[in-house]
C-alpha cells in the first residue's frame, strides 16, 4: 500500500481499515490478503462523499463512521458496501455544523461526539437522530475555547475532554449540557 494514510483502525483482529489522502477508504482483510477500496463516485449518493478520509471510528454495535475532509461524516454499511452521508446543510439547524471531520468518539450512552475543523463540536444523539452544536463564543467564558477540534476523549466519569488547535484542552460535563 503506497497511499498516504491519515488514520488506521482495527475492526477486529482480521480487518484493518485505513483512511487515505485522496484515495478513499480502505478495508484490508488480513486472512484473505484482500483490499477493498471505497471511493467517491460522482452522482452516486451511496458512495463515499469525498476521497480524503481523516478519521474512522467503530461504534459499540460495529457501525463504521468515516470522517472526511470536506464531505462530512459517512456511516458505512458493510453488508451492502454503501454509505449514508451526513453533511452540513446551512438551512437545517439539525445537521452537522461543518463537513471537515477530524475526530469521532462514542460516549457511554451510545451518542457520537464529532470534532470538526472550524465548526466546533457536534453531538449526535443516534436514538433521536438529533444534532447539537457547541461552538466558541467569545462572549461566553464557558463555551469551548476553539472551533477546531483535534481530539476527543471520554473519561471514566463520562466527561468529554476536547483537544483544540489553538484553545488548548477543554473539559465538557455532558450532564450540564
Amino acid at each position: 500500500i503506497t497511499y498516504p494514510i491519515y488514520n488506521i483502525q482495527f475492526y477486529n483482529d482480521d480487518i484493518i481499515m485505513a483512511g487515505t489522502r485522496n484515495n478513499g477508504f480502505m478495508i484490508y482483510d488480513i486472512n484473505k490478503d484482500k483490499i477493498n477500496l471505497y471511493k467517491n463516485t460522482n452522482g452516486d449518493t451511496k458512495s463515499l462523499s469525498v476521497n480524503s478520509v481523516y478519521s474512522i471510528f467503530v461504534d459499540n454495535i460495529g457501525t463504521i463512521w468515516v470522517g472526511t475532509r470536506g464531505g462530512g461524516i459517512n456511516k458505512f454499511n458493510p453488508n451492502f458496501n454503501n454509505f449514508k452521508v451526513f453533511q452540513n446543510n446551512p438551512d437545517d439547524k439539525n445537521s452537522l455544523s461543518n463537513n471537515y471531520i477530524i475526530s469521532i468518539i462514542e460516549d457511554r450512552n451510545n451518542n457520537l461526539w464529532i470534532g470538526t475543523r472550524g465548526g466546533g463540536l457536534n453531538f449526535y444523539e443516534q436514538k433521536n437522530q438529533q444534532w447539537t452544536i457547541y461552538k466558541h463564543d467569545p462572549k461566553n467564558p464557558n463555551s469551548i475555547s476553539d472551533d477546531i477540534i483535534s481530539s476527543l476523549y471520554e473519561d471514566r466519569k463520562g466527561n468529554i475532554w476536547i483537544g483544540t488547535e489553538t484553545g488548548g484542552l477543554n473539559k465538557f460535563y455532558p450532564k450540564s449540557k
